[in-house]
């Protein structure tokens, strides 16, 4: 067993007779005093012997440390722990000593020993601890026993001699310790502070959930193993409750100033006295005379004092744990939004709840209930949004979601707080067990919003006109920190005459945040003709650190006044894209995609992405296949935009193709590049290209990300075959398909045959010119020679012989590169000898 050195007197336990989380009658040995009146009675007995060091032979003591009566099969086992000091300059043997158990009535009890294996001597100027224990009956108390240390001799007549009869504590009780504080056990000599560090209770319908948790730091200088504790609620009348947790198969190693938590649950009776609960710590079972374990340490739970109502306030944040690691949670905004013609009948209130990864790993959000408590009681079903698939969140990530509920038009929003409950099993009837609660502090918002999409009448000066928004995305502007919000407007002539072209603006109003101007780009014509329909294309530059999905659009007609100012006359339309998606549509990795900037039928699909070397570098390819399917010539397309990583980095991309017309029926290789550091990842690459607004602006419309490589993969790296000198090597670039072949060294030089043929022949392809870089390279790997052939490829296909100067001395073989820009990459190897 293990040593109990300096352990506190705990309070009782029942260890055996947990098999039920229903309350057992309370025993003869339960303490009755009244809940209300419990830890008075605690504070206010008699502790007598218990801690004093009784003097014997000379100048050594002994003192009573620990005092218990355990229930277990067939009675009560009473536990004691006494600890000798030697104080005498020579070693104590104290075998001929024993403790002697008994009632007030000279009942005596068998002892037992708990032999540890320590010895019975106590060396000069030190001191041991030594455990013994006996079974006594159920209807024994604390007042009917008595316990003496005896020192056998058997030139008595009883062979015994009595030292000291010790006055036993006037209750086996000692008040909890209080919630946050520790409490030192000792494990194989070594103190562990064991601290009950938080406690929440929720009450259903028919029972009370406790949730506990145990906290456990090695105070000492090694390394110790910490047992499987054994817990247990315990109620001031006696009545006890098993706790479940999760217990290791092996002892926790735990290491010199570490922590270490435990999860505890509890189901109590829905009308317990929850101010009189302790919870038990005990040693694990062992399997001595009688089955039994002993308790170290008693806590407060804590939750009489613990104010129910206690929320987080907005913008303040509450650490939620999720596999050990701490989740900052936060309320950054609370909308209340009354559709004017729904107004006298509900009221939608929209929460934005942000989620940041304040530990050191990734972890998986859970799928957390969320509700909405009225100081009244009623509780309301909140729906999240954004909390689908994509739960992992990353070390200093955040994740933001949005939680709508639909409230009663009469009930105050501020009566209400927001409560985050544990996942919830499926096919569960069990209530879910708050986690945290969060205030709502409102900014209210009475508007009649436009959906977006959705076609609205307006006039301005007079005319009427038709419109609605659509195309809204959101990219990095790509020379500042800030982001791009881009829309169109749809303005429609509906008249039979012709009507002005509105000089349109607009803001940007983040709730709870600023708001922004924004822009339209300026008309090339001045009139709008009969039923015609236009594009406005808007824009706005957003700061970094808004959340973007707390966005309200205003539509102003804009006018100019006679200084010249440009001022706005109020909203045409106020667009709703609170809680809309507005990322970037995505083009899967082969899928094809359409735009009116290519043409009306014509489409672009991704043909191929690869990498090249540069020093401290890669140079990061893609090319796309463009097929003209309109029935007139088209212009390679020339989008602008941007590489993005799966980490959210962006590099500019520039396109490497000729300005020219793709002939109907007929395609186009164009290639996008980028640098990016060797260091960088490379999987689940994208590329962002839009519709330039303007000339040499960052502003673009129509954008849209292709997935350039597949989902959590990266660009591989090409190998290096081997080919023999008398076999033809074919290799695809781009549009264009490469064969060399004959390989033939002489005594002095080598010559390559090689042709140049467009695997389409109706593939224009990008860029015209191919570059090859051969190196003849000796066995031991020095290069003794570089040459670069550049062939025009966009014209007919191309052939002929080129001769490689060298001395035959130990050449071995010769590399092949294809070029790009400043990298190149290996893609053939020539053997020159079989």
């Amino acid at each position: 067993m293990t040593n109990y050195k300096e352990k506190a007197v705990a309070a009782l336990l029942v260890t055996t007779m947990l098999g039920s989380a229903t309350a057992l009658p309370a025993p003869a040995w339960a303490n009755t005093t009244a809940s209300a009146d419990l830890k008075a009675a605690k504070e206010a007995f008699d502790l007598r012997d218990l801690g004093k060091e009784i003097k014997f032979l000379g100048e050594n003591t002994i003192s009573l440390k620990n005092v218990q009566l355990i229930p277990t099969k067939g009675g009560q086992v009473l536990y004691t722990t006494f600890e000798v000091k030697n104080k005498s300059a020579q070693a104590l043997d104290f075998y001929p000593y024993w403790i002697q158990m008994q009632s007030t009535n000279n009942a005596r009890f068998p002892v037992s020993f708990v032999d540890e294996g320590q010895g019975n001597k106590v060396l000069p100027s030190s001191s041991k601890t030594f455990s013994y224990y006996t079974l006594v009956p159920n209807q024994i108390t604390a007042e009917d026993l008595v316990v003496r240390l005896i020192k056998w001799d058997f030139t008595t007549a009883n062979y015994q001699r009595q030292i000291y009869t010790f006055k036993l504590p006037e209750k086996f009780v000692l008040s909890p310790i209080e919630k946050g504080k520790r409490h030192a056990v000792d494990v194989d000599g070594v103190k562990v502070g064991m601290a009950l560090t938080s406690s929440q209770m929720v009450t259903g319908s028919s029972s009370k959930q406790v949730r506990l948790r145990v906290s456990q730091i090695n105070q000492g200088l090694r390394p110790v193993q910490v047992p499987n504790y054994e817990y247990v609620l315990r109620s001031g009348d006696g009545y006890t409750y098993p706790v479940t947790y999760t217990p290791t198969d092996e002892p926790q190693n735990l290491l010199p100033k570490l922590e270490k938590s435990i999860n505890l649950t509890a189901e109590l009776p829905v009308d317990a006295d929850i101010e009189s609960f302790e919870l038990i710590v005990s040693e694990p079972k062992e399997e001595l005379t009688y089955e039994f374990s002993v308790p170290l340490a008693s806590f407060d739970l804590g939750l009489a004092d613990q104010d129910q109502s206690e929320s987080t306030g907005k913008g303040e944040t509450h650490a939620l744990e999720v596999d050990g690691e701490p989740i900052g949670t936060t309320i950054t905004d609370v909308l209340l939004i009354n559709d004017g013609n729904n107004r006298d009948q509900s009221k939608i209130v929209r929460v934005s709840l942000n989620f940041e990864n304040q530990g050191v790993k990734a972890v998986d959000l859970p799928a957390y209930r969320y509700s909405m408590t009225g100081s009244n009681g009623y509780t309301y079903p909140v729906t999240a949004r954004g909390n689908g698939a994509d739960t992992e969140l990353r070390p200093k990530f955040k994740k933001s979601i949005d939680l709508i509920v639909e409230l009663p038009a009469d009930e105050q929003i501020e009566d209400f707080e927001l409560v985050i409950s544990e996942p919830q099993e499926e096919g569960s009837s069990q209530q879910s067990f708050p986690l945290a609660s969060f205030e709502l502090d409102v900014e209210q918002l009475y508007l009649n919003f436009t959906e977006i999409g959705r076609t609205t009448n307006v006039k301005i000066d007079g005319y009427e006109y038709e419109l609605s928004m659509e195309n809204i995305h959101a990219y990095p502007a790509a020379s500042s920190f800030d982001n791009i919000l881009s829309y169109e407007i749809k303005l429609k002539n509906p008249n039979n005459y012709t009507v002005p072209f509105p000089q349109l603006g607009g803001r940007l109003n983040f709730i709870g945040q600023q708001t922004v101007p924004a822009k339209a780009l300026e008309p090339t014509e001045s009139s709008l003709y009969a039923n015609q329909e236009v594009s406005v294309h808007m824009w706005g530059k957003v700061p970094d650190d808004v959340n973007i999905r707390q966005l309200i659009i205003h539509l102003q007609d804009m006018q100019t006044t006679e200084e010249g100012q440009t001022i706005d006359s109020g909203d045409l339309a106020v667009f709703n894209v609170l809680s809309r998606n507005i990322r970037l549509p995505q083009v899967a990795h082969n899928d094809a995609h359409q735009s009116s900037y290519i043409g009306r039928e014509s489409t672009m699909k991704l043909h191929s992405t690869g990498r090249y070397s540069v020093s401290g570098s890669n140079i990061i390819t893609t090319s796309f296949l463009v097929e003209n399917k309109d029935n007139r010539p088209i212009k390679v397309p020339s989008f602008q935009g941007y590489f993005e990583t799966r980490d959210g980095d962006i590099f500019p991309a520039y396109l490497k193709n000729k300005d020219q017309l793709i002939s109907p029926r007929g395609s186009a290789i164009v290639t996008y590049w980028t640098e990016l550091s060797t260091d960088m990842e490379l999987r689940d690459l994208s590329l962002v290209l839009g519709q330039p607004l303007q000339e040499d602006s960052e502003i673009m419309t129509n954008a849209v990300s292709f997935k350039v490589t597949r989902d959590n993969q990266g660009i591989p790296n090409p190998g290096a075959p081997t080919y023999h000198s008398d076999v033809t090597f074919s290799h695809r670039l781009g549009g264009v398909s490469i064969t060399i072949g004959r390989m033939m060294p002489n005594y002095e030089q080598g010559n390559i045959q090689y042709q140049f043929s467009k695997s389409r022949t109706s593939v224009i392809d990008d860029g015209s010119e191919k570059s090859l870089t051969f190196e003849v390279v000796k066995s031991n790997g020095d290069v003794v020679h570089t040459q670069t052939l550049n062939v025009e490829a966009d014209g007919n296909s191309k052939s002929g012989t080129e001769y490689i100067n060298f001395s035959p001395d130990d050449v071995q073989y010769i590399r092949v590169y294809e070029n790009f820009e400043n990298g190149r990459r290996q893609i053939a190897n020539f053997s020159m000898y079989q």
